[in-house]
């Protein structure tokens, strides 16, 4: 079985489309390689750090978000767009984990990996004083509806992109299951589907068949089974929520709320490190079980920043979700 490619390794890469020559690049997001490594690992940095360092790029990707969303542009991108309208001026274009937003005269545009063909960054070297420097990186991105350039100051952080943007496509189309095993698949990818998984989730929970595949722990003599995790437990959802093979339908969503469900606070490590995933479901679903279990926002980040590619009805159910503590 194949595996899943390691995920994205940046947060938010902001690109100007004017050209760095004789011109200020906005670009790069200070702190956006930084932040990736902050929410995988929120204790690599003083608190201090680690909250300012986050907060900066999550403002940034949740304005975007937000802008898309008001604009109603979650839909994927598609041919009707001319390249005309692409290389129009003035655009703005963004990099997250999930695809590209893209603003343009026609308003702002979410667009999925499977809508981007390819991309290529090249790094712009130089002297400052005789010393070798980093000047900018051009990125291309190549669109059914035309191609975008853009550029950001310095090196972005975009080479795990170039390699695997293939498999990461690839991962936002696998559709998400609703049992631990992965046999049981959910409705269509674009088909609003989290109340279906904390269905599932829910009454897997409350059946003989879940006490048993997760090993609960028996409670007394009036009761079968206590809604809490054990060790084995823990194992079992960890096992499922780190690992990188790709079956033909994505557990970790489910395995993420069962953790939310069962107060699983040992499996926030796991959860936080999934938060980047491309896929945005399992991203969303690790966010909102995070916080439920009470990971803080400077850490996991606001389900704002995803907005732009999840259905409405996902996202109000996911607030939902992460607000009942």
């Amino acid at each position: 079985m194949s595996l899943r490619a390691p995920p994205p390794d940046f947060r938010y890469v902001g690109l100007s489309t004017e050209s760095p020559r004789g011109t200020a690049v906005w670009g790069l997001v200070a702190g956006g390689a930084v932040a990736a490594g902050v929410a995988a690992s929120p204790l690599s940095l003083p608190l201090g750090q680690s909250v300012m360092a986050y907060v900066g790029v999550a403002a940034a990707v949740t304005l975007l978000a937000r802008r898309a969303a008001r604009r109603a542009v979650r839909s994927f991108f598609s041919g009707e767009d001319s390249a005309e309208s692409l290389a129009s001026a003035r655009l703005a274009l963004a990099l997250v984990p999930w695809g590209v937003l893209v603003e343009s005269r026609g308003g702002l545009r979410a667009l999925r990996w499977a809508a981007v063909k390819n991309v290529e960054m090249t790094v712009v070297h130089g002297r400052d004083d005789l010393t070798p420097v980093t000047k900018f990186s051009q990125v291309r991105i190549d669109t059914s509806g035309g191609a975008l350039v853009g550029y950001a100051s310095g090196a972005a952080p975009l080479d795990r992109l170039v390699a695997h943007l293939g498999a990461y496509a690839g991962e936002q189309d696998c559709a998400i299951a609703l049992d631990l095993d992965g046999d049981r698949p959910s409705g269509r990818v674009h088909e609003t589907q989290v109340e279906p998984l904390l269905s599932a989730a829910r009454s897997f929970l409350a059946s003989g068949e879940g006490y048993a595949a997760l090993a609960l722990p028996s409670a007394s003599y009036r009761t079968t089974w206590t809604r809490a995790a054990s060790d084995d437990t823990i194992d079992i959802l960890r096992a499922v929520l780190v690992g990188r093979d790709a079956e033909p339908y994505d557990r970790r969503p489910f395995a993420a709320v069962v953790a939310a469900e069962l107060k699983a606070t040992e499996l926030i490590d796991e959860l936080i490190a999934l938060v980047d995933s491309p896929h945005p479901l399992v991203a969303s679903v690790a966010k909102a079980a995070a916080l439920r279990l009470g990971a803080p926002t400077s850490w996991v980040g606001s389900l704002d920043e995803i907005e732009a590619f999840l259905a409405p009805a996902d996202l109000d159910a996911l607030r939902l979700f992460a607000a009942n503590r």
